[in-house]
C-alpha cells in the first residue's frame, strides 16, 4: 500500500473499515501514536514494521487465530 513512503503521523481508526483490503503494508514509515483497534478488521495481511508507534498493541489484534508477530528478516 504505502511502504517505504516516508510518511509521518497517526494511523487513523477509519483504516480499519477498509475491510475489503487483503494486503495492507504501511511498513518503513515514520507512523507514531497507538495502533487503532480497529485494525483488527484487517485480517489478512498486515505490515506494520519498522515505525514509531507506542504503547500496547490492542488486545483484539493480538489475538487474532493467524498473527504471526517478528521480523519479515528473520
Amino acid at each position: 500500500m504505502v511502504a517505504w513512503a516516508d510518511i509521518a503521523g497517526y494511523l487513523p481508526p477509519e483504516l480499519g473499515r477498509l475491510t475489503d483490503l487483503a494486503v495492507v503494508h504501511l511498513d518503513s514509515n515514520r507512523f507514531c501514536g497507538v495502533v487503532p483497534s480497529t485494525f483488527h478488521r484487517l485480517m489478512l495481511t498486515i505490515d506494520i514494521s519498522n515505525n514509531r508507534f507506542v504503547g500496547k498493541f490492542p488486545n483484539v489484534v493480538l489475538s487474532l487465530p493467524k498473527l504471526k508477530l517478528g521480523s519479515p528478516l528473520q
